[in-house]
């Protein structure tokens, strides 16, 4: 199934959408390119990489100092009809940027897209979450052309997971249809076609589809024909830096006002993997979450504090509950693994420990005595069934107390009285 799309007449996209067969399992990968990398700070050259599928194979080239482990954005980059990905990733290579990112371009197996590609791009992307860690909160899908229309029946059509879509000089498929770019409206999408391109009147209803459907749509109509404009690529990719901006320093007001209700831990959860990764984050948003952070963690380190003065005056065990306290606030935050590490610390004395033990037993005892107690008020008031259930739950919570001994008791009794 095929039809034209966007160029030349040429033989394209899908015109429904394709139910696609099992993700291909990579082979392997071989550098083919050099070349400057495409960030405003960095001239080092980087090399691509092309990785063999057996769907196909698609270029990837790493920023410049990516380790393994790190999260820059991801842009996956689809080609036109007559090109190819070796074309539109050097197009996307020579863009400026604040930061690096991470750029896979899939490649086509014929001229014009069709439905068999769909499987490379679906492989390209497991291959990615097998092998190459990214921002999966910063991902744009991007075309040009056929390409472009690609990118948004992908999007729309087949629930591709980008959460930015920029698309070039295509008008979208009547595959994607307005239900479909609704189910997807969280999803803001970069639009552009020249007043001068060959789908200008075809993009009008595209347009409208958008319009009336979608989530934010940011229009541009340059004064050009149908080309792979640098212009173009520097306004889409600036528009990508402003829209994961935005959407980072959302979540850091947002993590901020959670100060106020004191839900530390999932705060942290907003701003931590910022400042994690914060070579792969404009500045300004690190210099956001900074003093965020700052604040979600003044109570834990006043806590911390107060810990290790216990410690000093020699209340050890006081200081083991404040640190257990900072670590169910912080939960997996970094002060919370802090206090952790502490926390072990401590209990590593013999002493210590042999004392947080006894405190233990006498806890587990108190804690038996009081569930007996509940028991046998249900003896008196001839709840016999609800009693045995209690007995039998004290001697399995409680194994070797005296509680449990009482309730192994109790429970014979019962059983014995038939009751």
């Amino acid at each position: 199934m095929s039809c034209g799309v966007c160029s030349d007449g040429v033989v394209g996209l899908l015109a429904g959408v394709i139910a696609l067969g099992p993700l291909s399992t990579p082979v392997h990968s071989q550098a083919v390119a050099s070349a400057p990398a495409a960030t405003a700070s960095a001239k080092t050259k980087t090399r691509v990489e092309r990785i063999e599928l057996s769907a196909g194979f698609y270029l990837l080239r790493k920023p410049v100092g990516y380790r393994p482990s790190d999260r820059p954005p991801l842009i996956v980059c689809l080609h036109e009809t007559e090109t190819g990905a070796a074309t539109i990733l050097a197009f996307w290579r020579r863009l400026k940027t604040p930061i690096g990112m991470v750029l896979a371009a899939p490649e086509h197996h014929m001229p014009g897209w069709r439905d068999t590609d769909l499987p490379c791009v679906r492989a390209m992307m497991a291959h990615l979450d097998r092998h190459v860690t990214y921002d999966p909160q910063r991902v744009l899908l991007t075309g040009y052309s056929a390409g472009g229309a690609v990118a948004c029946h992908l999007v729309y059509a087949e629930r591709f997971e980008a959460p930015a879509v920029a698309a070039t000089a295509n008008y979208v498929r009547p595959s994607v249809t307005g239900q479909l770019v609704a189910a997807r409206s969280d999803v803001p999408i970069f639009y552009a076609v020249g007043m001068r391109d060959i789908n200008h009147d075809r993009m009008r209803a595209s347009i409208e589809l958008l319009q009336a459907n979608g989530g934010p749509l940011t229009l541009l109509r340059p004064n050009i024909g149908h080309r792979l404009d640098p212009a173009v690529g520097q306004r889409a990719m600036d528009w990508f830096v402003k829209t994961t901006t935005k959407q980072s320093t959302e979540r850091i007001d947002q993590a901020r006002r959670l100060t106020r209700d004191k839900r530390y831990a999932a705060g942290l959860a907003l701003v931590e993997p910022i400042l994690a990764q914060r070579r792969w984050h404009p500045p300004d948003v690190v210099a956001r979450a900074e003093p965020v952070r700052v604040e979600l963690e003044r109570p834990g380190r006043q806590r911390l504090i107060e810990a290790d003065r216990l410690a000093r005056q020699g209340n050890a065990l006081a200081a083991v509950d404040v640190l257990q306290q900072i670590k169910t606030a912080y939960g997996t935050a970094r002060l919370a693994i802090e206090a952790q590490e502490r926390r072990r610390t401590l209990l590593a004395d013999p002493k210590v420990r042999s004392a947080q033990l006894a405190r233990q037993a006498e806890q587990r005892e108190q804690a038996g005595r009081q569930a007996l107690i509940r028991t046998q008020r249900l003896v008196l008031n001839r709840q016999y069934d609800q009693a045995k259930e209690q007995c039998r739950a004290i001697i399995q919570m409680y194994p070797g107390s005296n509680a449990a001994a009482r309730a192994q008791t109790l429970l014979d009794q019962l059983r014995r009285s038939g009751k």
